[in-house]
């Protein structure tokens, strides 16, 4: 079922900052679990064509597939992780947006809709 929005006495919508910044990290997981799980479902299917069965990150096949399954989901997290600049693009993605919306103060600060400056941390 879905929450009713938040809404305060001025008729604006509230978000909820404090559960925003707590469910960002596991979502960002969570996507790079649902990429490797896609990379790993497109990598049996074009190279081997057995059935496979997924839920979350649990993966299982029929016993004559289990050491090549094994092979491949080593295979395809390789490929996700490998590039330790990921954090680092994700943020510069992140920025980019930013300033798409907000007027920009200095390098790394800006004012959001409501006339705050807000501080964006420094690259990792």
């Amino acid at each position: 079922m879905l929450r009713k929005p938040l809404i305060n006495k001025d008729g604006k919508y509230v978000i909820n900052t404090v559960k925003q910044m707590n469910v960002f990290m596991p979502n960002f997981i969570h996507s790079f679990d649902a990429a490797h799980i896609v990379l790993l479902c497109m990598k049996v299917r074009e190279s081997y064509n057995f059935n496979i069965v997924t839920i979350h990150d649990c993966f299982g096949t029929n016993a004559n597939h289990a050491e090549l399954l094994s092979e491949i989901i080593k295979q395809t997290f390789i490929a996700i992780y490998y590039d330790k600049e990921c954090i680092n693009r994700f943020h510069k993605h992140i920025l980019s947006t930013i300033k798409l919306c907000y007027p920009i103060i200095e390098d790394n600060v800006v004012i959001d809709k409501e006339g705050n400056k807000i501080i964006i941390p420094k690259n990792l």
